[in-house]
């Protein structure tokens, strides 16, 4: 199975999602720009906040994009909900023999930092000063 990832933007008023682009690379991309959140998340409209739905964590890689595009005022969150790449090594969490920490875990990237819920974070929500959104629980 590849990495799977489904792009979201708010509708317009604000009040749910809209599915904008869904993406499966079999393989790693060969560039860094190929790689299948990459390519999702840079076909994404122009929007307050997105929101990926992903079956892998960010590689490294795109984790440090995530951190720069937040760092430019881009309000980007990350559903994980398996870890098929294992690429939560880059995130300092440990797969289990059922490939990953248990799923799902929420990444909000905002101001140039990540915000982990579901994970070894004792945060609970979005990191103060993230924008308004949403509900992404029913993903």
């Amino acid at each position: 199975m590849g990495i799977e990832v489904t792009g979201y933007t708010p509708n317009t008023s604000g009040t749910s999602w809209t599915q904008r682009r869904a993406h499966t690379l079999a393989g790693v991309g060969a560039s860094d720009a190929s790689h299948c959140e990459r390519v999702v998340y840079s076909s994404l409209p122009s929007a307050t906040v997105y929101f990926l739905l992903q079956n892998a964590f960010p590689c490294y890689k795109c984790h440090a994009h995530f951190l720069s595009q937040s760092s430019a005022g881009h309000e980007i969150i990350v559903k994980v909900v398996k870890d098929e790449g294992t690429y939560s090594l880059d995130h300092k969490q440990t797969p289990t023999a059922k490939k990953g920490p248990a799923a799902p875990h929420i990444i909000y990237y905002h101001a140039n930092t990540a915000t982990y819920v579901g994970m070894t974070s004792a945060a609970t929500g979005p990191p103060r000063g993230f924008p308004a959104h949403p509900s992404i629980e029913d993903y």
